[in-house]
C-alpha cells in the first residue's frame, strides 16, 4: 500500500540524521521489482562508484562526471542486483557515451551522460517525467549505493532509497550562487538529515514512477539548509509517444521539439571511445560531485 505523500513527508522529517542506511536517512530496497531500471556503475574489478537508470535495453542515463575521462569499456554496468556482494542479475560493459556539449563540472550544469552498452540488459526501462514535474514540495525518491554520512568511509552493498522534497528554484538560487534552473533542481529538508551522498552520483530521482533527476552535486551530505542538487533531465530528455519503443529521446531544446533520433545533433557530443578518454583527476572540493573519482573546477 502506498502512503500519501504528506504522510511520507511527515514520517521522514522525523528520521534521525545518523540512521543506519547508506543513503543518508534512507531505507533498503527489498524487491528488485520496485526499481528494475536502477543500475550500478562499477570498475572491472567490481568497485561501485556511481549509479544510473536504464532508458532502454542498451542505454543508461547517468551523471556526466561519473563517466567523463573513463574508457567506456572500463565501466561495468550491473542490473537486477540489490546487493552488490552477490552475483545476482546481469552485467555488461560500456561501449560508448555522450556528454552534453559545453559540460565542464557538475556545479556548472549539464551533468548528464548517455551510456551505450555493449550488450542489452533484460530489465524494464524508466520513462522520463514531463517538464512540469519539478513543482516545489513534490516528493521524489532517490536511489543509490552510496555512503551513510558525509565523512563515512564505508559504502552500502545494498541499494537504498530516500524520499526528499523539491525546493523552489528561488530557494535553490539563494543557497547556491551557481544554481541554474534550466539544468538543475534541488531537493532536501531545511533541517538536513536525509540526502544522497558520496557514490550516489548518477542515481535516479524518481517522481510517480518517472525519471525527474540525476544525483549531481551538493555541499557535504544531509547538512541543514544545503539540499542536494540534481540534473533536471527534462531539459535534455523527453518521453517518446506511447506508440513507439520505451526508450527515451533527447530533446532539441533550441527548437523546443522532440527529435525522432536517440541523440540530437549539436546537443550531445560525439561518443567517447578509448582514444577520446582523458585522465581522471581525483579531488574533492567544497561543492563536490557525489562520487569519489570525479573532479570539480572552482
Amino acid at each position: 500500500m502506498r502512503l500519501p505523500a504528506v504522510l511520507v513527508l511527515l514520517v521522514l522529517m522525523a528520521t534521525p540524521a545518523h540512521s543506519t542506511p547508506r543513503i543518508v536517512g534512507g531505507v533498503p530496497v527489498d524487491d528488485v521489482a520496485e526499481a528494475p531500471w536502477v543500475v550500478a556503475l562499477t570498475t572491472t574489478s567490481g568497485a561501485q562508484f556511481c549509479g544510473g537508470a536504464l532508458l532502454g535495453p542498451t542505454q543508461v542515463v547517468t551523471a556526466a562526471h561519473c563517466v567523463q575521462g573513463r574508457e567506456p569499456a572500463s565501466i561495468t554496468v550491473v542490473g537486477g542486483r540489490l546487493d552488490l556482494r552477490t552475483d545476482v542479475g546481469v552485467t555488461t560493459a560500456g561501449a560508448s557515451y555522450r556528454l552534453v556539449d559545453g559540460y565542464v563540472t557538475p556545479s556548472r550544469g549539464k551533468d548528464i551522460a548517455l551510456l551505450t552498452l555493449a550488450e542489452p540488459l533484460p530489465y524494464q526501462p524508466l520513462p522520463v517525467a514531463d517538464p512540469g514535474v519539478h513543482m516545489p514540495g513534490t516528493v521524489g525518491v532517490v536511489y543509490g549505493w552510496g555512503r551513510q554520512a558525509e565523512h563515512d568511509t564505508n559504502k552500502s552493498p545494498l541499494l537504498h532509497k530516500a524520499f526528499v522534497p523539491i525546493w523552489a528554484d528561488g530557494q535553490c538560487a539563494a543557497t547556491y550562487a551557481r544554481y541554474d534552473a534550466q539544468s538543475m533542481f534541488c531537493a532536501g529538508y531545511p533541517d538536513g538529515g536525509i540526502d544522497a551522498c558520496i557514490d550516489d552520483s548518477g542515481g535516479p530521482y524518481v517522481v510517480n514512477g518517472r525519471l525527474a533527476g540525476i544525483v549531481s552535486w551538493g555541499i557535504g551530505c544531509a547538512r541543514p539548509n544545503a539540499p542536494g542538487v540534481y540534473t533536471r533531465v527534462t531539459t535534455y530528455l523527453t518521453p517518446k509517444p506511447q506508440t513507439t519503443s520505451p526508450t527515451d529521446i533527447v530533446r532539441n531544446t533550441a527548437a523546443h521539439t522532440a527529435s525522432s533520433a536517440v541523440v540530437t545533433p549539436g546537443r550531445f557530443n560525439r561518443p567517447a571511445t578509448r582514444e577520446a578518454a582523458s585522465t581522471i583527476i581525483n579531488s574533492h572540493t567544497a561543492a563536490s560531485p557525489r562520487n569519489t573519482t570525479a573532479s570539480m573546477a572552482s
